[in-house]
C-alpha cells in the first residue's frame, strides 16, 4: 500500500539536536518548597523553585490528574536587580473570603503576598530588622486560627503579625522577641502550637525553643531543648553514645513539627536523627536513626551522617515521613500501646526516589516534602516533583504504579523558526541564529531581555522585556552567496515615540509591563500591556491595554472595542470583556480579525469603524483552555482544555462542528493511557493541505485526523520505529490518529514549510520561565530527517 500513498501524505520530521542538556541550568529548576491544600472538592498544590517561579495546580478527580493553573514570575518590585529565590512560603485558604492566599520569603526582608486568581503581586511587605542590614527572612509560618503570620530571622529575632481581614494588603505588626545573645543563629524552622498558646522554633546551633505566648503580644522563651552531637540511638543505652569530640560540628535543627494528637515534638538534624519529644516534660523520648551510608577508608567502615532535611506528619496515615541527605525518602509509623495511651515510633521503611538515569544507586537531593491525606509530594534539586498517590501503602506498592510526576516546564517561546532560520534566546543577554541543518550564522549580544519578535520576512527583531515598557529592535540583513544564505548582519533600528515609553510615573504606580508583543505584518506590531489596579481592602483588578505600532512610520494608535456582537449601544460591556480578562494569546486571523484566548473565554474581534467589534465570544463554564489555535483552510479553531478535553468550533457563529459534537470528550484511552498522568500538553501544529493536526507533549506526538472519529477503545498503535528517509509507513485510511512516544524530551515542534507536511521537532531543553543568566547550549548537527 505505501506505493499508492501520495506524497501530501506523507510527514516528514526534521529532528534537530541543537539544544544539549547543559547541568548548569539544573540550578535554576531546584524545587525550594511546595505544599498541597484542600480547596472546594479538590485539591491544590504549589511549588516554588529558586529561580523566583510559583507553579500552581490542582487535582482534576475527574481523571485523577494534576493540571497546571498557572505559573508565576517573582520580581522584587522596590529593587528588581536582587534575588528572585523563593526560599519558602505559606500556603492556605482565607476563610472569610475562600480565595487561595499565598506569602512567600525571598532571601531577604521582604514578605511578598500573592493574587494567584489574577496571576499577580498583590503586595510586598518590608518588615522591620531594626538595625541589622544583613539580617533576612529564614523561616515563615502561620496560625492554625490563619490571622497570623511569624517569621524567623537570621539574628536570632521573631516577628509576629496580624493578617486582618477587613484590610486584607496589610500586615499589622504584631509583636516581637528580641534575643540579644547568639545574633548569628538562625531560625530554620517556625510555627505557633497549642493552639497558639505557645511558638516553636529550630535553630543552627542545635537548639529547640518554646516560647510563650499566652499573654499575646507578648513573647517569652520558657524551654529549651538541646541537640548535642553525640549520636544517640536509644537515650535510655548511654553505652551507645559517642564520647564528644572538640572539633565536633554544632548540630544543626533542620525541621521539627508538634503532633497535637500525642502531644509531642519530633525533629529532624544534621546527626541524621528523627528524634521524638514529650511537650509536656520536655523531655527526650525516642532517637531514631535512619540506615546511613557506609563508606571504607583503609579497611576501616565508618557510617556517614546523613542530615534530615524535611519531615512532615501525615495525619490521616498516623505516620511521619522524612527526607535526608542520602536521597532517601523514609516513613515512620506512630505504634498505640495496648493501653492506647502509650505509643512508639517505628521506622517502617526507607526508599531512595528519583533514581538518576545514569546511575540507578544514585538519586538527586530531595529539597522539598509535604503530605496532606493521602497525597505526599516531594521535590528535588534537579526540578523534578513526584507525588505519592497512595502515601499510606508507600512501604509496600511500587513507585511506578502509585506515582505521577510533574513535568518540567519548558518555555517554548525562547526559540523561533521562520522560513527555516532558527533563532534561539541562548540566555538573557544573546541570541543566536541557525540554519536548520545547524550552520551557525550570527550571535547578538544584547542587554538582559525576557523575550523577543521576529517578522515573517526575518527583516526585523523587536526585543522586550516582561516586567517593564521597554522595546528595542534590530535590522536583521541576510547575507547570501550564490543563492545560499551565509550569515545574517545586525543593525540597530531605533525605535520612537513608542505608547508609556517616558511615562515612568505610570509605569512605577501601576505596575504596567508589556505581556506580549506580535507582529500583525512585516512593519507593524501589536503590544499588549497589562497593570493591576487594587482597592482600599486589596482586591485586585486585571486590566489589559492594546496597542497598534507602526515601526516604519514611528506612530501608535490605541486598539478601541466598540459594539457588543455588533450592538453599539453595548461598547462599554465590549471594553470590560477585555480589559478584565487574563490574556494568554493572541493571534491574527485572515480579514484583519484578532483570536484572544484567556482562561475561559475565546474573543474574536473584527474590524469596524475605527475601532475593533466584538464578534464571537464563546465562554467555557468548567473547563480551562489550554490552547486554542485557528485553521484558515476550514475557519474553525480546535480547543484543548487543561484536563483534556476536545472542542472543534466554527468562527462564523461559534458553533461545534459535527466532528467536535461527535468527540468533545477526553482524548482516546489509548492515548491517555500512554501519556504520563501529569503530561502538559505545550502546542499544537495544524499539518497544511489536510485535515490533521499535530499535538505534542514532553514526550510524545499525537496526530489527530479532524475528518474521523476518535475511537475510545483501540489497541495501542505502535509508532515508535524512526524510518529511512525514503521509506513509507503502511498507512490505513482507517486510522484516525497516531500516537508517536519515540522522543524522551520535546521542546518545541513547528513547521519547516507551508507547501508540504514538514515539521522540526526540537528535544533537550532545560530552560524553565523566569530564570536568568543561566547558559542555554546549542550545538551543530546533522539534521535527521525522517517520514512517518
Amino acid at each position: 500500500m505505501s506505493s499508492s500513498v501520495e506524497k501530501t501524505s506523507l510527514l516528514k520530521l526534521f529532528k534537530l539536536n541543537f539544544l544539549k542538556k547543559d547541568e548548569l541550568n539544573c540550578s535554576s529548576l531546584e524545587i525550594t518548597n511546595t505544599k498541597i491544600i484542600n480547596f472546594n472538592d479538590t485539591y491544590r498544590l504549589l511549588l516554588s523553585r529558586n529561580n523566583g517561579i510559583l507553579e500552581h495546580w490542582e487535582y482534576d478527580m475527574e481523571i485523577n490528574q494534576w493540571i497546571l493553573l498557572s505559573i508565576l514570575n517573582h520580581r522584587n518590585i522596590n529593587d528588581p536587580t536582587s534575588s528572585n529565590t523563593i526560599e519558602d512560603f505559606v500556603y492556605y485558604v482565607d476563610p472569610t473570603t475562600n480565595l487561595e492566599r499565598v506569602f512567600t520569603i525571598n532571601g531577604n526582608e521582604i514578605i511578598t503576598e500573592y493574587d494567584l486568581y489574577n496571576q499577580c503581586i498583590k503586595k510586598q511587605h518590608i518588615v522591620n530588622v531594626s538595625s541589622d542590614v544583613n539580617c533576612i527572612i529564614w523561616s515563615i509560618n502561620i496560625n492554625k486560627e490563619l490571622n497570623k503570620i511569624i517569621i524567623g530571622l537570621t539574628n536570632n529575632n521573631i516577628q509576629i503579625y496580624d493578617i486582618s481581614s477587613e484590610n486584607s494588603n496589610e500586615l499589622i505588626y504584631n509583636s516581637q522577641l528580641i534575643s540579644s545573645i547568639n545574633n548569628d543563629e538562625k531560625i530554620l524552622s517556625i510555627s505557633f502550637i497549642d493552639d497558639d498558646k505557645h511558638v516553636l522554633t529550630g535553630t543552627s546551633l542545635g537548639k529547640i525553643k518554646i516560647l510563650s505566648y499566652e499573654n499575646k503580644n507578648t513573647l517569652q522563651v520558657i524551654k529549651t531543648l538541646k541537640i548535642d552531637n553525640k549520636k544517640t540511638i536509644n537515650n535510655k543505652n548511654k553505652s551507645n553514645k559517642k564520647k564528644f569530640k572538640k572539633d565536633d560540628k554544632v548540630p544543626i535543627v533542620w525541621c521539627l513539627e508538634y503532633i497535637q494528637k500525642y502531644n509531642i515534638i519530633v525533629s529532624g538534624d544534621s546527626n541524621g536523627d528523627l528524634k521524638v519529644w514529650d511537650f509536656k516534660s520536655s523531655t527526650l523520648l525516642q532517637s531514631l536513626s535512619i540506615s546511613s551510608s557506609s563508606t571504607s577508608n583503609g579497611g576501616n567502615i565508618s557510617k556517614a551522617k546523613n542530615d534530615i532535611l524535611n519531615l512532615s506528619y501525615n495525619d490521616a496515615n498516623d505516620c511521619i515521613f522524612t527526607t535526608s541527605l542520602d536521597k532517601k525518602i523514609s516513613m515512620f509509623k506512630i505504634l498505640k500501646g495496648n493501653n492506647g495511651e502509650s505509643f512508639k515510633v517505628h521506622l517502617l521503611t526507607s526508599r531512595l526516589v528519583n533514581k538518576s538515569t545514569t546511575n540507578l544507586s544514585q538519586g538527586y537531593d530531595l529539597r522539598a516534602l509535604h503530605s496532606l491525606d493521602n497525597f505526599m509530594v516531594i521535590g528535588n534539586d534537579k526540578g523534578e516533583a513526584q507525588i505519592f498517590n497512595q502515601c499510606s501503602q508507600f512501604n509496600t506498592l511500587d513507585n511506578i504504579t502509585t506515582t505521577s510526576k510533574l513535568p518540567i516546564l519548558l518555555r517554548q517561546k525562547d526559540t523561533i523558526i521562520n522560513d527555516k532560520i532558527v533563532f534561539n534566546l541562548a540566555n538573557d543577554s544573546l541570541i543566536k541564529m541557525y540554519t536548520l541543518e545547524g550552520k551557525i550564522l550570527s550571535k547578538m549580544k544584547i542587554n538582559p531581555i525576557d523575550s523577543f519578535a521576529v517578522n515573517k520576512s526575518n527583516e526585523i527583531m523587536v526585543l522586550y522585556d516582561n516586567e517593564s515598557t521597554n522595546i528595542r529592535s534590530v535590522f536583521l540583513e541576510h547575507v547570501n552567496n550564490d543563492g545560499v544564505l551565509e550569515g545574517i548582519k545586525i543593525t540597530k533600528l531605533p525605535l520612537e515615540n513608542l505608547p508609556f515609553v517616558n511615562d515612568q510615573s505610570i509605569n512605577k504606580k501601576e505596575s504596567l509591563r508589556i505581556q506580549n508583543i506580535k507582529f500583525i505584518n512585516d512593519n507593524e506590531i501589536l503590544i499588549l500591556y497589562r497593570y493591576n489596579t487594587f482597592d482600599f481592602n486589596g482586591n485586585v483588578t486585571n486590566n489589559n491595554l492594546l496597542y497598534k505600532y507602526n515601526i516604519e512610520e514611528m506612530e501608535y494608535s490605541k486598539i478601541k472595542i466598540s459594539g457588543f456582537f455588533g450592538d453599539d449601544n453595548d461598547d462599554e460591556d465590549a471594553e470590560d470583556e477585555l480589559t478584565s480578562a487574563l490574556i494568554d494569546s493572541i493571534e491574527f486571523l485572515p480579514e484583519n480579525k484578532l483570536l484572544i484566548t484567556s482562561e475561559y473565554k475565546i474573543i474574536v474581534l473584527h474590524w469596524g469603524e475605527n475601532a475593533y467589534k466584538l464578534e464571537i465570544l464563546y465562554e467555557f463554564k468548567q473547563h480551562k483552555i489550554q490552547i486554542c489555535k485557528f485553521h484558515s483552510e476550514t475557519n474553525t479553531v480546535l480547543v484543548i482544555t487543561k484536563n483534556f478535553k476536545i472542542l472543534h468550533l466554527n468562527l462564523n457563529d461559534g458553533s461545534q462542528t459535527q466532528w467536535s459534537m461527535m468527540n468533545y470528550s477526553s482524548f482516546p484511552k489509548v492515548v491517555v493511557n500512554d501519556m504520563h498522568k501529569s503530561s502538559i500538553i505545550s502546542d499544537m501544529v495544524y499539518l497544511p493541505k489536510s485535515q490533521k493536526v499535530l499535538i505534542y507533549a514532553n514526550n510524545w506526538i499525537l496526530i489527530i485526523d479532524l475528518m474521523k472519529n476518535l475511537p475510545m477503545k483501540s489497541k495501542k498503535r505502535k509508532y515508535n520505529e524512526i524510518l529511512d528517509t525514503n521509506d513509507d509507513m503502511e498507512h490505513s485510511e482507517s486510522d484516525s490518529f497516531q500516537l508517536i512516544t519515540k522522543f524522551g524530551s520535546i521542546y518545541k515542534i513547528g513547521l519547516v514549510s507551508e507547501k508540504e507536511n514538514e515539521v522540526y521537532v526540537i528535544n533537550d531543553y532545560l530552560q524553565v520561565p523566569g530564570s536568568l543568566n543561566q547558559k542555554r547550549v546549542l550545538t551543530a548537527s546533522t539534521t535527521s530527517k525522517y517520514n512517518f
